[in-house]
């Protein structure tokens, strides 16, 4: 695995002597490929995953650059969960007569996730109502909370330190690599209980037996919220999704409703 946020020239090392497989970020490939390390000639398959989320993190120069380098004959797989203009783009410019799967209708939630929605006035509110929750540690035995923003994810996390310090892992993209991997593998292992995080987790971390997903903010893109509970209910397993929803993101609801076609059932609570 080569990405940024780590010591490069480990990396470097261990491509020198050589893989079967490379799992990469677009930068750290190009960083290592300037370098002279690796060798694109012996690639045969190339899968860029998350194609839209790259797409919306503004990699496709890189992407780009990637591909100009590849040998002419190989074979690529792209995968992608929403399949945007920029992704149908994509697929146009870099692949030869591509054939599209399909294995689900687009934003379609899991169907063992339940869906839950409490209205509520402002911030204080959901810190509040947030606290209630987290401390029935009978039921919300494993809780991702998803933010908006990064400074909502550390307002956060400081506002429930003092009753669960030591169950608290935190991500964002403003946490070094190093921490970032430290908070995952201690919520993984459930050294803690809760991990707060703002989108950048949303895609591709693959935590087992997630109880609860609570969307403190509800997402700017309705495709994002899919994503979010798409971290509990996996391998199986029922799981549940709570959404805070003030009055400024009630339109932000019915989008994802009109989205996905389900309707997130609206729980009741005394304020």
């Amino acid at each position: 695995g080569v990405y940024g946020g780590t010591n490069i020239r480990t990396q470097q090392d261990r491509v020198f002597e050589g893989v079967d497989l490379l799992v990469a970020t677009p930068g750290r490939f190009m960083d290592i490929y300037y370098n002279g390390i690796i060798r694109t000639k012996m690639i045969k398959t190339v899968v860029v995953d998350e194609a839209d989320r790259l797409m919306d993190l503004g990699f496709l120069p890189q992407l780009k650059g990637i591909f100009e380098v590849l040998p002419e004959k190989h074979q690529t797989m792209l995968f992608s969960a929403t399949f945007s203009e920029a992704v149908e783009s994509l697929s146009r410019d870099f692949l030869n007569d591509p054939v599209r799967v399909e294995v689900a209708r687009q934003a379609t939630p899991v169907a063992n996730v339940k869906q839950y929605r409490y209205d509520v006035p402002n911030i204080s509110t959901k810190i509040n109502l947030l606290k209630l929750l987290l401390t029935d540690k009978e039921n919300f035995k494993k809780v991702m909370i998803f933010t908006e923003t990064k400074k909502n994810a550390d307002r956060i996390v400081e506002r429930l330190a003092d009753h669960w310090k030591g169950e608290l892992s935190v991500i964002h993209s403003n946490k070094a690599q190093n921490t970032r991997l430290k908070a995952l593998r201690s919520f993984k292992e459930g050294e803690t209980r809760i991990m707060v995080a703002s989108d950048v987790a949303a895609r591709g971390i693959d935590v087992q037996d997630v109880t609860h997903v609570i969307n403190f903010d509800i997402p700017s893109l309705a495709e994002e919220y899919v994503h979010r509970i798409g971290r509990t209910g996996r391998a199986g397993h029922l799981g549940t999704a709570v959404t805070f929803c003030s009055e400024e993101e009630q339109s932000k609801i019915r989008e994802i409703q009109v989205l996905t076609g389900k309707k997130i059932n609206r729980l009741s609570f005394q304020a």
